[in-house]
Formats: structure tokens, sequence, C-alpha cells
């Protein structure tokens, strides 16, 4: 226990080194790697793959890992949160409590599903952030309750990609955040921002990493791979569709995440958490979490075919590959696994051009008002006391404003009747039955509502079909859904127990937390179902 709490220390007052640690040889990995790359779906990385640095962090794993081509989500709600809640713990949002990204909060309108209203974000007096909603042991619980001289540390540019793999009681947990200076955490990990991070953020300025524009490092390659760089459908959070892309003086909060320089920022974080916290310097593995999420905003703007998905992905995997080489450098060979949240469809006009012009893409902010009055037409004005029949619409939830068989049944009616909608169905019941077995659409979708859902009407677009949220009409695309698309993910694993192989077999997703507990040498949580 004493190592760790000289870290708690450290995180409480900024101290500003800790005395030397000594090790004996090890032949157990001394620090387990789990990088994330948000919205990497099994068929993206497969098309991208040629085109990737050797020396990146994915095809250098590859050279020396195991490569599992095909790990498939048991569950519908494609999210990043639920998916990184399975990365760690194994269970699907119908176990873990994790089913959304956001809620809806009568008052606060979206807000954050990690916010629990009363452990305040560092630097925000609107904004709370705990793991509340986890209702899953995760991989970094098993390792502070088997293991507690070991860290577990969680880095990220989502609160909830950093919040959710920590588990309870991470020994470091921080996630971007524009609104409170940069890179914060909340209360419910120690009581204000420790000295140390607020000297890294005076001297490295998330600002900085805005001042050059991005732009493509070979564009003559990328037009001979995906056709001229401006594509129908392209263009968010403040960028147009045409490189270069330019952040400086945007106000949409998510610019800088879409930048592949907010990686470069994340990963510098990274090093210093590394050093200060010496990360893998003892016999006792340490377990360092990270999330890349620039791919998924990335492609959220622009989709997975585009210029700047591909640029992205090349910039962030050879800045990833860096990181890990500098790693080993420093305490030798480290287990690593890479791996997805979740994947994502094609822009629906690249879908529409393939043939399937039934593809369509809505979004909650436009499809509300909608859904409201066609309540309001069908059961008349909502009664006195109650502000509108459907309060909100927060993805992948309807919220009602009343929860009577007349009122469900009727946007139910409506919802089902939307083209591009493939399913809607009633959230407490559905939680309220058991699960069907097998993967059936009712059984994902089953698996993708929390025991306690957040919402009233679960809604899942349909094939093709993108569910949109904070974006502009007619532009980007998504995820969220049954299909394929968005439930195959790769995992590449690399640690002294996998050989070099490659696996085209589809495996069950719920065997990574099992695979990062073997490196980590402890037990797997309770919902993993073995391990890759």
């Amino acid at each position: 226990m004493m190592r760790r709490a000289l870290v708690l220390f450290m995180v409480l007052v900024g101290c500003g080194s800790t005395p030397p640690r000594t090790s004996a040889p090890s032949a157990r990995p001394r620090l387990v790697v789990v990088a994330v790359y948000d919205q990497l779906g099994s068929d993206v990385l497969a098309a991208h793959l040629p085109h990737l640095d050797p020396d990146g962090a994915i095809r250098s794993a590859i050279a020396r890992g195991r490569y599992v081509q095909r790990a498939r989500y048991a569950y519908s709600a494609t999210l990043t949160a639920p998916g990184h809640a399975a990365i760690h713990s194994g269970a699907s949002p119908r176990d873990s409590g994790i089913g959304s990204n956001r809620v809806f909060v009568l008052g606060r309108g979206r807000v954050s599903a990690m916010d629990d209203g009363t452990h305040r974000v560092w630097g925000r007096d609107d904004a709370g952030a705990s793991p509340f909603r986890l209702q899953a042991e995760t991989v970094a619980d098993v390792i502070q309750s088997e293991r507690p001289a070991s860290l577990v540390v969680s880095l990220a540019l989502k609160d909830r990609s950093a919040i959710l793999p920590g588990g309870q009681h991470p020994d470091v947990c921080v996630w971007f955040d524009a609104e409170a200076g940069g890179f914060t955490s909340s209360t419910w990990y120690a009581p204000a921002m420790p000295e140390w991070l607020a000297s890294w953020r005076a001297r490295e300025p998330f600002e900085a990493a805005m001042e050059t524009p991005w732009t493509p490092r070979d564009p003559a390659a990328l037009e001979a791979r995906f056709g001229p760089d401006v594509q129908p459908g392209e263009g968010a959070y403040g960028f147009d569709a045409s490189f270069p892309h330019d952040a400086r003086g945007l106000e949409d909060a998510d610019a800088f995440r879409s930048l592949p320089s907010s990686t470069d920022h994340m990963l510098a974080l990274g090093r210093e958490i590394a050093a200060r916290f010496e990360l893998g310097e003892d016999d006792e593995p340490d377990l360092l979490a990270l999330s890349i999420s620039t791919t998924d905003y990335v492609g959220h703007a622009f989709g997975p075919s585009s210029w700047e998905y591909a640029d992205v992905l090349l910039r962030v995997d050879r800045a990833l590959g860096d990181f890990v080489r500098e790693l080993e450098a420093r305490v030798g060979p480290i287990a690593l696994v890479i791996t997805s949240d979740h994947g994502a469809a094609e822009l629906v006009e690249r879908t529409h051009a393939s043939g399937h012009t039934d593809a369509v893409r809505f979004t909650s902010e436009s499809s509300l008002p909608r859904l409201e009055a066609h309540l309001r037409e069908t059961l008349g004005a909502p009664p006195e006391g109650a502000t509108a029949w459907a309060e909100g619409w927060v993805q992948p939830y309807v919220y009602l404003g009343m929860r009577e068989p007349r009122v469900i049944e009727a946007a139910l009616a409506w919802l089902r009747a939307q083209p591009g909608i493939g399913a809607a169905v009633d959230a407490r019941a559905v939680a309220a039955a058991p699960v069907p077995e097998g993967e059936s659409l009712d059984a994902l979708i089953a698996r993708a509502i929390p025991r306690d859902p957040p919402g009233d009407i679960y809604v899942m677009p349909a094939e093709r079909s993108v569910a949109m949220e904070d974006m502009p009409e007619g532009v980007g695309t998504s995820h969220g859904s049954a299909w394929l698309y968005d439930r195959d993910v790769p995992v590449i694993v690399v640690g002294p127990q996998f050989a070099r192989e490659e696996i085209t077999d589809v495996m069950p997703q719920c065997r990574v937390a099992g695979t990062i507990a073997e490196l980590a040498g402890v037990r797997a949580p309770r919902f993993a179902c073995g391990a890759l």
C-alpha cells in the first residue's frame, strides 16, 4: 500500500518527485497499455491498414502480436461510453449500466452521462463527473483489489473515455475539457487540481496545438484513393469540407479534439504522467488506459472514407507508435492492447452512390419537435404541469413527459413509421423482461438497454442510416446500431502469452476484458467471457 499512498499524496498536494524505486528482473510485463482508437471498425481498419506507417502502433503491434480481425459487440448501443465500459469490464449496457454518452435532464437539457451533479469538474461550476452509473467491475477495479501496489492511470480526450476504463478509484484519471481550460478531472478523484497538472497545463496550453492549420501529408496519395478532397456530406465542428483545416478562432468546443495535434497533446501529458508516477518501474504491473478520440470526431465530420480520416489515422497511429517505443525504452517490453469502442456507417452520400438510396440521415434536434407535434395532434395538449409529451431526445433515447401507455404507444407508432429508424422500443418494458438468447435484433437491443434505462423509448437507426446529434443538418455520419459495421472492431494484443497470429474467426468482444486481466496477472472481471 505504500506506493499507492505516495501516489495519492502526489495527487492531492502536487509533490514534485518520488523516492527511487528498485525492481528485480521479471518475465511479466510491468506495464499494460490499453489504447482505444475511437470509431475504428474492422472493415475500416482493413481498408486503411496497407497505408499506415509500419512504425505506427497498429502495424508494429500486428507484426509481433495477435491480430483478431473481428471482435463483435453483443449489443446495439454501439456508442463511446458503452464501448469503453465493455472493453474494460466485458459487460453489455444491461449489466454495466452504461447505455449512452449523454442523458437528458429536465431544466438542464443534454448533459454527460458521467455528470452526477455532485462531484464538480475542476475548473467548472456547471458540470460534475464520476463513475456513478458504472455497475460492472472493471479490470482496473480487480487490479486495485488484488494488486494494491499497482497503479491505474486513465487518460482521454473525452470524460467518458477516461472515467469508465479507470473503474471506481483509479490513481490518476484525467480528460480534456475546453470549458475547464484543458485537461482536468473532478472532485470524485481529488478535492482540487494538483500542482503538477496545473503546472503542466501552464507550460503546455492546448491552444498552442491549434495554431498550425491541419494540412494533409500526401494529397496525391489521398486523391488516388478517395477522389477529390471535397465530397458531399463532409464538414462539421466549424470546419468546411476542404483542407486545410484551421481551428484558430473556432467557437465549437470540439474543434480542438478534431485536430491530429490534440492526440499529440494528450500523449505529451501521458509522457508526463508516466515519468512522474514511474509507471512500469517496479514488479507490480501498472495499467495505462488511453483513448484516442480524434478519429471519432474526424469520422463523424468527414466519414471513414475521406482524406481527413485517412490522414488523421496515419498521424495518431504514428504518434502512439512513438509513445509506445519511448515507454519500452524506459521500462522494457510492455503489454499492449489496441482495439476500438465501435465502428461507423459511411456518409449517406457515399451509400447512395453505391446504390443504397434508402439510407437516411436524421437528427434528434429536428426530429423531436415533429414527434411532439404528432403527439399533440393525437393526444391533445399535455396536461397542466407537463411541459411537453416528449421532453427530450438524446441518442439513443426519447424522454417522455408522462409515462402513460397511450403516450408510449403513440410515440412508438410515429417513430417506427419514420424513414431511417430501424427499431423503437419501450425501454423500461424491455429492461424488465428476460434477454433473448443469441444475436437476434431483439437480443441485441435488450442487451443495449441498462436495467434502469436513462430514457423511455430506445431508438436505433435502420441499416446504413444514421442518427445525428450536435451536428449541422446535412453533414456527417455516426454509429449506434446493431449493424456489423458498428459492432465489429479489431483487437491487437502484444504480450508474452500471445504469439504472432492473425485470427479471422469472429470473436466475442467480451473477451477483451479477460485478455487485459490476463496480461496484468489478475482474475478477469465478472462479465468477461474468457480471453482472446
